[in-house]
């Protein structure tokens, strides 16, 4: 059943894929090329997923179990789980797919979406658990870490490397190219396309510094990382689980934000 669902679950994340590649031919702009891309890597991890899980015959390796020991006992209840997962995320696909074929904002309203749902869950979550909601949002957000690990028969320190440091520093070095390109495009050099320079400039130099610190065994990686953002949340007079989310959901969102205002202010200075 495990295998069978994530199948389904990867052939549903072809909707966004071809949505947003669709919506690139149709009228292509620079946000519309980054989210055809963002697209097409999420698929990729998915198809790459199914492989690693079709050549370990859909179950659960030694590797995988001593993730998940902790958590769940029963192998049938995780096989339940993460089947019931899967189907959830089919409906999010499908649910993208709409937002990018019909919304004028498909990366806005996909970051939303994704968020007011975790959002909404952590909520409802906290009559189970007990937790506040900001520890269950971040509980949330450990549990996508896993399972995608798992998906990728990688460890969970691995993929958080992966995931929130090296992919999320990319995306938001891919955001910072896209008003830089639209300028490039339009062949127009003025204050803002010097901006726009700048802010890529930026965002290159922090990615390849972020990239030199982390530069080690990913396990290693996350252990460093881990001790940083204790040290930062005693500094700051806060928590691990506070730091986590300002770090790696608000500025990240806010930085995706921040790229897009300046590609919508650098459309509005070149068509002046």
């Amino acid at each position: 059943m495990i295998i069978t669902t994530l199948i389904l679950l990867f052939f549903s994340s072809l909707y966004p894929c071809y949505s947003s590649y669709r919506r690139m031919k149709q009228q292509y702009s620079e946000s519309a090329l980054a989210l055809s891309i963002s697209m097409s890597l999420y698929t990729l991890v998915l198809f790459i997923g199914v492989i690693t899980r079709l050549i370990n015959l859909g179950g659960v390796d030694s590797l995988a179990m001593q993730q998940i020991s902790s958590v769940v006992k029963d192998i049938n209840t995780f096989n339940i789980l993460v089947s019931f997962l899967n189907l959830c995320l089919v409906g999010i696909n499908i649910a993208m797919g709409l937002i990018i074929q019909k919304c004028k904002h498909p990366i806005i309203w996909c970051l939303s979406f994704i968020i007011a749902l975790m959002s909404v869950v952590s909520v409802f979550a906290t009559f189970v658990t007990g937790n506040n909601p900001l520890v269950n949002f971040f509980l949330e957000c450990c549990g996508i870490m896993a399972y995608f690990a798992w998906v990728l028969d990688l460890t969970y320190k691995e993929f958080c490397v992966i995931g929130n440091i090296y992919l999320q520093a990319g995306l938001c070095l891919m955001a910072s190219f896209m008003p830089l390109l639209l300028c490039v495009r339009k062949q127009r050099i003025s204050v803002m396309s010097v901006f726009c320079l700048i802010n890529t400039l930026i965002h290159s130099l922090l990615f390849f510094i972020i990239s030199i610190h982390y530069w080690m065994p990913l396990e290693k990686g996350f252990d460093l990382c881990y001790r940083e953002l204790n040290q930062l949340a005693a500094y700051t007079g806060t928590t691990y689980v506070f730091v986590n989310i300002v770090i790696f959901v608000i500025m990240f969102i806010g930085d995706l934000i921040l790229n897009s205002v300046i590609y919508r202010l650098s459309r509005l200075y070149i068509t002046k």
